[in-house]
């Protein structure tokens, strides 16, 4: 059974279970060899940010550059630590890729989703990529849209594209990913 969800009402976020006492991660740097040899053997842990006018009904995406989803009007996002919680992770992230410094209230949860794309940025790049997605929604001001399609991050994102605002039909039109479709469904519908 899919759960629905509406403007003003959100599915519950996933459980985050700590340990008590103090959990230390020590991060570590992977070069690209190895980096190369986790992407092709487990499944990463991502976190993404939709960004929506309640009012209008339309949400706000940016061009990837990177692979995988490259050419692809896109979440912001990226990939979990360890140690994270959901909500840490997609601020941080969205952070990282705008600049804009939200507090986790901001972000409300709206699904987990599977993606397994045939290429990915790491070499070799023909080889795929699997990624699970929690999915959150994030509504700007005009102000903080505007800093955000300015400030992102031109490693991931084809510069000079900024934010585009879609309507369903405009997402529909644009052929953009399902997952996108389903998520402005899971918020407006």
């Amino acid at each position: 059974m899919k759960n629905k969800t509406n403007n003003r009402d959100f599915i519950k976020e996933p459980s985050n279970y700590r340990q008590r006492g103090n959990s230390r991660f020590a991060p570590i740097r992977f070069s690209e060899k190895e980096y190369s040899k986790i992407t092709q053997s487990l499944a990463l842990v991502c976190t993404d940010a939709l960004i929506i006018d309640r009012k209008k009904q339309t949400v706000f995406l940016a061009k990837r550059r990177a692979k995988p989803a490259a050419g692809q009007w896109w979440y912001i996002g990226g990939r979990t630590f360890a140690g994270e919680t959901f909500e840490e992770s997609v601020r941080r992230c969205f952070e990282r890729e705008t600049g804009l410094k939200l507090s986790t209230s901001r972000f409300k949860f709206i699904n987990i989703q599977n993606f397994i794309f045939n290429e990915r940025q790491q070499k070799p790049q023909n080889l795929g990529y699997h990624a699970i997605g929690f999915d959150f929604v994030v509504e700007l001001t005009q102000k903080e849209r505007a800093r955000a399609a300015s400030s992102l991050d031109t490693a991931e994102y084809k510069e000079g594209a900024g934010l585009k605002e879609f309507s369903r039909q405009d997402l529909i039109k644009m052929r953009v990913h399902p997952a996108i479709l389903e998520s402005y469904d899971r918020v407006f519908k």
